[in-house]
């Protein structure tokens, strides 16, 4: 994990409270995704409508 904090641009205990939250805000798990290269995508899903893809979910 000390590469994520790194990319991250934090220092390792922050990365290692991350770990441990139960609910990350959509912000947070967004930069980890981002930091370690990847896209993130949100699928909303309401009964009898099509599923709403929103890609690359920004602030």
């Amino acid at each position: 994990m000390a590469e994520l904090a790194e990319r991250l641009e934090v220092q390792q205990p922050a990365v290692s409270k991350l770990e441990r939250r139960q609910n990350l805000e959509l912000n947070t798990l967004r930069a980890v995704v981002n930091a370690l290269g990847g896209t993130m995508e949100i699928i909303v899903r309401i009964p009898n409508k099509e599923p709403i893809l929103l890609s690359d979910y920004q602030e």
